[in-house]
């Protein structure tokens, strides 16, 4: 049985998607303890997922290149990271160029990861002229975007979906989850999305707060049992609940 892939990714840069696929990761695997859990990250401009966790591993998908057209199990295992919080990671790119990667390379990691792992979650750019972004979104089982309630996801978030609609297959499901909600905004734009696109079906799982004790998932090493726990524990234990 192959593993299910999860693609995150932000409606527009800067809203969290990193963030959120950490914690996805994290609860997953809290979740579910004997499955085996892989976070990719495919997003060239900031190759930053997990950085604090993987910032001393030499191994990446540069050093899949080499090797693309003939890459095996035994080699994709061999550049992954293990992290200290019971999931893997594999690092991000470190060279700034959207074509270093290539797509029949993404696409062999995307296939191996599934035969190897019960759940991957891959984080992307938000550039669909990106054919490597277009290749995740075809092969995932879940796309989950990560929005802010403000003008500037507002804005594109029309034109975002209806871009994004034909590169998700009909068997999968396009999931949003709000970031950092300003409740002091006069901007409901899980409203105004679910109005202006009520032909799609967007599930929306949750609503996160900002928690700055949680920033860059610094909160995920703790594993004191007296630890105070993050104000969106319980929200990212629920939205589990309902994609895995």
């Amino acid at each position: 049985m192959s593993g299910k892939i999860y693609h995150v990714m932000s409606l527009i840069p800067q809203n969290g998607a990193k963030y959120v696929t950490m914690n996805l990761g994290f609860f997953t695997k809290k979740r579910k303890k004997d499955s085996e859990v892989l976070l990719i990250d495919l997003d060239f401009d900031n190759p930053t997922l997990g950085y604090f966790y993987t910032k001393d591993s030499v191994y990446s998908i540069d050093n899949l290149v080499p090797v693309k057209n003939d890459l095996k199990k035994n080699t994709f295992r061999n550049n992954i990271t293990k992290t200290s919080l019971g999931f893997d990671i594999l690092k991000g790119s470190s060279v700034k160029s959207n074509n270093y990667i290539s797509s029949n390379l993404v696409a062999t990691v995307l296939n191996l990861a599934k035969e190897i792992y019960d759940y991957v979650f891959v984080v992307t750019q938000s550039d669909l002229k990106n054919s490597n972004v277009a290749i995740t979104l075809l092969n995932a089982d879940e796309v989950i975007l990560v929005l802010k309630n403000n003008y500037s996801n507002l804005v594109k978030s029309t034109g975002f979906l209806q871009e994004i609609q034909p590169f998700i297959r009909k068997e999968s499901h396009l999931n949003m989850i709000l970031n950092y909600k300003d409740y002091r905004n006069e901007v409901n734009i899980s409203e105004i999305i679910k109005k202006s696109n009520n032909e799609m079906n967007i599930n929306y799982l949750g609503v996160l707060d900002y928690d700055a004790k949680s920033t860059d998932n610094l909160n995920l090493k703790e594993k004191n049992f007296f630890k105070r726990a993050s104000v969106n524990d319980r929200v990212f234990k629920h939205i589990c609940k309902k994609i895995l």
